[in-house]
């Protein structure tokens, strides 16, 4: 199915958007380095939060794969570049269907094999996709430095 092409600026809005998918994506690991603790939650609840931080950076994973695996009805970095090639975040299906079992549908995953340690397969596409991304901008500046005028990638802001 072919899609109407963006104009400059929804372009525009969807890179600051995906922006914000970069660092949603990122979130755990930031979290994660200030130890978070509060007398105010028990177990049950900081397990919530834990657990809502694993979901949340699984899924803008899972956007930023779309994104860069060229997904035919999905905004896709060649709507920037054209020639743009970067390929999938994810290394494997097996890795994106098991992103995609665990963030879009319910599963007896948990019951059947226990709860999923995400902490390996987000230390290897955190950093990827972040990597990723900042490619991206700077291949991105060097065409369309339009882009970037008034608007500076969480990444690259000091």
């Amino acid at each position: 199915m072919k899609k109407d092409p963006l104009t400059f600026e929804q372009k525009k809005a969807f890179l600051q958007d995906l922006d914000y998918a970069a660092v949603q994506a990122c979130s755990l690991l930031y979290i994660q380095d200030f130890k978070v603790k509060s007398n105010d939650l028990d177990e049950f609840q900081l397990s919530i939060i834990h657990d809502s931080l694993i979901e949340s950076s699984l899924l803008f994973l899972r956007k930023i794969n779309e994104f860069f695996g060229c997904k035919r009805d999905a905004c896709r970095a060649t709507d920037f570049i054209p020639e743009y090639k970067s390929g999938f975040l994810f290394e494997s299906k097996k890795d994106k269907e098991l992103v995609d079992n665990h963030v879009c549908h319910i599963t007896y995953e948990n019951v059947l094999n226990g709860k999923k340690d995400w902490a390996d397969f987000l230390k290897l596409y955190v950093p990827k996709a972040k990597d990723m991304f900042i490619t991206f901008c700077h291949s991105l500046n060097d065409t369309s430095p339009e882009y970037f005028k008034d608007f500076i990638p969480v990444f690259f802001r000091k």
